[in-house]
């Protein structure tokens, strides 16, 4: 009985994939971003991370800094809880896409709205800034396959990588979501002390969000259309826990910037606002009029959105 329990919710676990993620491996040209691949030993030998690979488990981020000496940005290193490098960025962001995003076509936003022209600036070390993206399982030449179960613990470790090697004393850290990708934020913000080093101020840390899904919402709403409501309130029963939007919310209690756009039909304003009203730390929403889900700001935004940074920053600017 256990056996074909198991079975169903392995077949709608994969079926909830294929409706929700958009992987793609397609090669994407970019210039100004440096490739950093990331091993996983931890989560790859994790027997309660079921349907991960036991080998050859990687993933890759693409890196924006403003290194003055042209420095590659230090690597992650596995098995490391923490650390305080020399010459660590004074800001550190770790952007996660949404469904449809890589990690290849990621820009310096939102650190380009603290610092004006950031793309062609330059600062010495320990005053630049680095903005990991990251392209998860099943993305670009990360692997194993692209799976919503496996999402979290991939983040999880990803983020700890990152904040252990390139994260000092007085650095800001910024957890950046879009859609889809706020849900490995929120998991994050809800769990600092799984992946921030021991010694990193929890005041230091903050995130930036923009349209996050209460999943199990979404899926439901489409199902509407082919009439298939009743048979997906089943299957949504096996998302996974870790990536409750509305759960993970209210257990996060870190400062947020939520960019909610108004006309959004994919993931409707009054889900977002779920997720606002549920929130536990410090927000700050910033309505965007007249944008769809993944509509380009427009000039009448961004007053707002730089007001929401400056925020932001002030909130986790070191004590």
């Amino acid at each position: 009985m256990n056996s074909w329990k198991n079975l169903k919710r392995n077949l709608a676990q994969r079926f909830l994939d294929r409706c929700v993620l958009r992987p793609n491996r397609d090669p994407i040209p970019c210039e100004n971003l440096i490739r950093c691949p990331i091993d996983h030993p931890d989560v790859a030998a994790n027997p309660h991370s079921p349907g991960i690979p036991r080998s050859n488990v990687q993933t890759e981020a693409y890196v924006f800094t403003t290194r003055q000496d042209g420095k590659l940005p230090r690597l992650p290193q596995p098995n490391t809880t923490s650390g305080a490098p020399q010459e660590a960025p004074q800001h550190l962001a770790i952007k996660f896409p949404g469904t449809g995003g890589r990690a290849e076509r990621s820009s310096e936003a939102p650190l380009n709205l603290l610092y004006p022209n950031l793309a062609n600036t330059t600062h010495p070390p320990g005053q630049h800034v680095e903005v990991w993206t990251w392209n998860p399982p099943g993305y670009g030449q990360s692997t194993p396959p692209a799976r919503l179960v496996d999402q979290a613990d991939f983040a999880r470790d990803f983020a700890r990588q990152v904040a252990a090697a390139c994260s000092g004393p007085h650095t800001q850290l910024w957890l950046v979501g879009n859609s889809l990708g706020c849900l490995s934020v929120l998991h994050l913000a809800a769990n600092l002390d799984a992946w921030l080093p021991e010694s990193f101020p929890h005041n230091q840390v903050g995130c930036w969000l923009r349209n996050p899904p209460d999943l199990a919402e979404v899926v439901l709403r489409i199902s509407r259309r082919y009439h298939a409501e009743r048979f997906m309130r089943r299957v949504v029963q096996c998302l996974p826990s870790n990536l409750d939007a509305v759960q993970n919310a209210s257990h996060s209690p870190i400062p947020a910037v939520f960019l909610a756009s108004q006309k959004d039909r994919l993931v409707l304003p009054e889900l977002q606002a779920r997720i606002h009203q549920a929130y536990r730390g410090d927000k700050r929403i910033v309505p965007l009029e007249g944008l769809d889900h993944d509509g380009l700001l427009e000039e009448q935004h961004v007053p707002l959105v730089v007001s929401a940074s400056h925020w932001l920053a002030d909130q986790t600017k070191p004590k």
